[in-house]
């Protein structure tokens, strides 16, 4: 199945009835619309201008290099989304994604569809840009409620290492909530997808010729490769952030996140969108197991 250039510009006319509504009723949003509109079509130029070339040239090397490069974007928007530090975190955290998308990716390619070449840009890419991709609003809200219960609550953390324990039992309740928060997001994600995205993404694949079955079996494993991959990947941040966030005697650094002000947001697609992080609540340290 192809779309020829005429049925692009047919389907591109059914932009007339927004515009008609926007105009007919005043909404004073056209100039908004015109600028997403824009934005839209950059990105997706770009996007597919570089697959496009990826897809022709079909080499091992440039292949790595692309993901290389989207775990380095996935990295540098995961940070933003958090409002953390930048420069304290893109060593531990672009490491910890480098390391878990490469080997759960490959292991989907290899194990899971059985590709006898898994590095084929047709596979490679879309497998690797999914990983970084989805990953950035569920590692933003986990990475932000450990940084800002350490932030907001380092007495608890003193006062545990002031009375004998060990930095990973100090610790141990910021790396639960962590991983709460990871595994909150990814909950709402599942239920917001079910519902709104996965019938579309479905008929998609079916439309390009895979069968029901492999369309509903790469939906259920689209969730758990992503939540694999978040996992391993806040894990390997979190212990190589520890010579960044902590000093040889384990006292806590002094840090001053971006900002404390957690910008708000709709709820996200895990395909598209991103979510922001939310204030995690550490008033309740007493009702803790």
């Amino acid at each position: 199945m192809e779309i020829t250039l005429l049925g692009f510009v047919l389907g591109m006319l059914l932009l007339v009835i927004p515009l008609y509504i926007i105009i007919a009723l005043d909404l004073r949003q056209m100039s908004h619309f015109l600028v997403s509109l824009g934005k839209l079509l950059a990105l997706v130029v770009l996007t597919g201008g570089i697959t496009y070339l990826l897809i022709k040239w079909n080499s091992v090397g440039a292949n790595i290099l692309a993901a290389m490069v989207m775990v380095l974007v996935s990295a540098t928007l995961t940070i933003h989304k958090a409002n953390l530090k930048w420069g304290r975190l893109i060593v531990p955290l672009t490491s910890g994604l480098l390391i878990s998308v490469f080997v759960i990716g490959l292991y989907v390619l290899f194990l899971v569809l059985g590709l006898k070449n898994p590095f084929d840009t047709k596979f490679f890419i879309p497998i690797f840009g999914l990983l970084t991709g989805c990953s950035i609003g569920i590692n933003a809200n986990a990475l932000h409620t450990y940084y800002m219960g350490l932030h907001h609550h380092h007495q608890l953390y003193d006062y545990l290492i002031g009375n004998g324990s060990t930095h990973g039992e100090a610790v141990s309740y910021f790396t639960k909530r962590c991983f709460q928060s990871a595994l909150a997001s990814m909950m709402r994600h599942m239920s917001a997808v079910v519902l709104l995205t996965a019938p579309v993404l479905m008929l998609a694949m079916v439309m390009s010729g895979v069968t029901i079955f492999t369309a509903m079996a790469m939906q259920v494993m689209l969730f758990v490769m992503v939540l694999a991959m978040s996992f391993g990947s806040l894990y390997i941040t979190l212990l190589m952030s520890r010579r960044y966030t902590f000093d040889a005697y384990d006292r806590l650094r002094p840090m001053k996140p971006q900002s404390t002000t957690v910008p708000s947001s709709s709820a996200s697609s895990v395909q598209v969108e991103v979510s922001t992080p939310q204030q995690p609540d550490y008033d309740q340290f007493s009702s803790e197991e």
